[in-house]
């Protein structure tokens, strides 16, 4: 099933990888298999992300559970933030159209179909959950990316 932040994680395990010396079990991958792949150690149950350009592994969570709650936690900061806008592609001749409109002051912004939380109660939200789920984690492992473009209201 697909996550938020690129996760996927289908519900049967994969390949067995060994990496720095573990051995996991790939339960997904981050964008695509050829980028980064998670991994179940076998031993300890503790997830990674493995990077496969270069075998480096990051630690993510205590479990796949705790994995799962985090990444909970970012559909929910996500879902309740402002709907992402649209691409839009104009030509030349529209695009000078649309510009002549919005310096007449005659382009308003449309109205979002449901009103977005504020940042600051999203991330508190965030960090919580975060927090609750797996605090090791939060405060350092390759969620610190993540969780710093949450701060920076990057996502």
């Amino acid at each position: 099933m697909d996550q938020p932040l690129g996760f996927t994680l289908p519900n049967e395990p994969g390949p067995r990888v060994a990496a720095a010396g573990r051995a996991l079990r790939v339960i997904g991958h981050v964008h695509s298999e050829a980028e980064f792949l998670i991994g179940e150690d076998t031993e300890d149950a503790t997830v990674w992300v493995l990077d496969v350009a270069d075998g480096a592994l990051h630690p993510l969570n205590r479990d796949r559970d705790r994995t799962a709650r985090f990444l909970e936690a970012f559909g929910e900061y996500l879902r309740d933030g402002p709907p992402a806008a649209a691409p839009m592609v104009l030509d030349a001749r529209q695009a000078a159209e649309r510009l002549a409109l919005l310096r007449a002051g005659k382009v308003a912004p449309c109205a979002p179909a449901r009103p977005a939380v504020s940042h600051r109660v999203r991330l508190g939200r965030l960090l919580e959950a975060l927090e609750g789920a797996d605090p090791e984690a939060a405060a350092a492992s390759w969620w610190s990316g993540p969780i710093e473009q949450a701060k920076d209201d990057l996502l």
